[in-house]
C-alpha cells in the first residue's frame, strides 16, 4: 500500500511540475506578445498623429489650394491655359 501511495504522490507531483512548466512556458509567451504589440501599438499612435496633422493641414482652403497646384489641379472657377512654344523655337516665347 505505501507503495502505491508513493507512486500515486510522484504521480501527481509530476503532474503539477509539468503543468507548472506549461504555465512559465505560456508567461514567457504573453510576456513576448505583449511587448509586440504594445510596439506596434506606439507605432500606430504615431501613424494616427501623421495623420491628424494632414487632416488640419489640409482642411485649410488655403494648404489645399497650395497642393492642388503642385500636380497643376485649378481652383474652383480658374481657367487653365496651356501655353505652347511655336513651331521650330527652341526657348521659350519673349526669351531670345
Amino acid at each position: 500500500m505505501r507503495i502505491f501511495l508513493a507512486i500515486f504522490l510522484a504521480a501527481i507531483l509530476v503532474f503539477i511540475a509539468v503543468q507548472a512548466y506549461n504555465l512559465r512556458q505560456q508567461s514567457a509567451d504573453f510576456s513576448a506578445k505583449t511587448v509586440e504589440l504594445n510596439a506596434e501599438a506606439s507605432a500606430l499612435k504615431t501613424e494616427n498623429q501623421e495623420y491628424q496633422r494632414n487632416i488640419e493641414y489640409y482642411g485649410q482652403p488655403e494648404n489645399l489650394g497650395k497642393e492642388a497646384l503642385k500636380y497643376n489641379r485649378k481652383k474652383p472657377g480658374e481657367q487653365l491655359y496651356i501655353l505652347v512654344p511655336p513651331q521650330g523655337s527652341t526657348t521659350p516665347a519673349g526669351h531670345n
